[in-house]
């Protein structure tokens, strides 16, 4: 089944701009993103930011999967911890599906030595890198 192609027709999305927002149309289905909800800046406690871009939230992400009409499943599929150093490690495995048939599998990974963890501790990122983790996936 790896190598099978599976064929889903897909609707004609739009996005445009829309007060400070973006408007989505897929199909005949019309929805707002909300910046700082479903997309914006990764800033850091002192409020600059981290990335030059926006990016895609996981409620973001979500909303766009249910307007294509998409469902998916994440499972963790490697961890690490090592609580004497506050290390943490996660991947998870995400598939989207079509009426329940697999189209696509993505793998994502986060730990807690990551930049983006500035100078918290790997205790205070190990629950936010899990959720990164399967974002990313």
């Amino acid at each position: 089944m790896d190598n099978e192609i599976i064929i889903v027709d897909v609707p004609k999305a739009e996005i445009k701009p829309y007060r400070n927002n973006y408007q989505i149309t897929i199909g005949n289905t019309s929805f707002d993103l909300k910046r700082d909800v479903d997309f914006g800046m990764i800033t850091k406690k002192d409020g600059s930011p981290i990335s030059q871009k926006p990016t895609l939230f996981k409620s973001g992400a979500h909303r766009i999967l249910t307007a294509f009409g998409l469902m998916y499943t994440s499972e963790i599929i490697d961890k690490f911890a090592d609580f004497q150093n506050g290390f943490f490690y996660y991947a998870f495995k995400a598939t989207a599906y079509a009426n329940g048939v697999p189209v696509r599998t993505g793998y994502g990974c986060a730990n807690t030595n990551e930049k983006s963890s500035g100078f918290a501790s790997g205790f205070d990122m190990a629950n936010t890198k899990m959720k990164l983790a399967e974002k990313r996936a």
